[in-house]
């Protein structure tokens, strides 16, 4: 089985990062190949993270880019998994991307996403991600999971990533679909926000990140262009009623998302 080196970019997550690391190390993922990046903290991520048995990298920079770079350095050769400190992905997990990367020609792999509803999360939220998970380019992987793992082949295409907003968004375009696989097998679990005003903030800043990726690349990137994939999911919603009562939480935070992108 192929080793898989683990980066995660924190900045004052002493919240999550212990459940985190929690989840990677009970399903046999090595401490040593573990490395978590803390970017500018002021709280005790490094701390929490050190007493977990991992190695810690400190940076005074509040850049999660800057922190997947440095982490990318600190990486020996070899193929790796970029994981959010929020997101939670079993040791087990972290195995089935490596599996995923051993496929002929696959230079990039995500795991199935896996939005978790805490109590009180309100019913906007969960229409929105319904209706959002039903998109046929977001089920492809690699968008909404926090995690993307790269082989040696993939490094070597991204490089160094550039000071972007959408680092995930980024290495995504940098391959084309035939290039990247999903780990079917492999789940991240994600925590949604509980109403749609941190939802809005959220999405707005997927868009302005979206926004700075067309502007500074266009089209160059290979896996760009994705509005004809968004036009036939929404013509595909005319067959599933069951599905009609989210496209109102849906449009509204697009609509105002996408505005306070624009502003921004």
């Amino acid at each position: 089985m192929t080793r898989l080196q683990v980066i995660i970019p924190a900045h004052n997550e002493e919240r999550v990062i212990g459940e985190t690391l929690r989840s990677l190390l009970a399903g046999g993922a090595a401490a040593g190949d573990v490395v978590v990046v803390c970017n500018g903290c002021t709280d005790h991520t490094a701390d929490t993270a050190r007493g977990a048995g991992v190695r810690v990298v400190e940076s005074a920079t509040p850049s999660k880019v800057r922190a997947i770079n440095l982490g990318l350095a600190q990486a020996g050769p070899g193929p790796v998994a970029v994981v959010d400190a929020d997101v939670r992905l079993g040791g087990a997990g972290v195995a089935g991307l490596a599996r995923a990367l051993e496929r002929p020609g696959v230079l990039a792999a995500a795991p199935v996403a896996q939005m978790e509803f805490v109590a009180g999360t309100s019913w906007a939220v969960r229409g929105y991600y319904r209706l959002w998970f039903s998109m046929s380019y977001v089920r492809e992987g690699m968008i909404g999971c926090g995690v993307y793992a790269l082989s040696q082949a993939g490094r070597e295409r991204v490089g160094q990533l550039p000071e972007v907003i959408a680092d995930d968004g980024f290495v995504r375009a940098s391959f084309a679909p035939h290039e990247r696989a999903r780990a079917d097998d492999v789940v991240a679990i994600v925590r949604a926000p509980r109403g749609l005003r941190e939802l809005v903030k959220i999405k707005s800043r997927s868009r302005l990140g979206y926004f700075q990726l067309s502007q500074r690349f266009g089209a160059s990137l290979p896996g760009r262009n994705e509005k004809s994939q968004r036009a036939s999911a929404w013509s595909g919603l005319l067959a599933r009623p069951g599905l009609w009562p989210c496209v109102a939480p849906y449009l509204y935070v697009n609509l105002v998302s996408r505005r306070r992108a624009r502003r921004q």
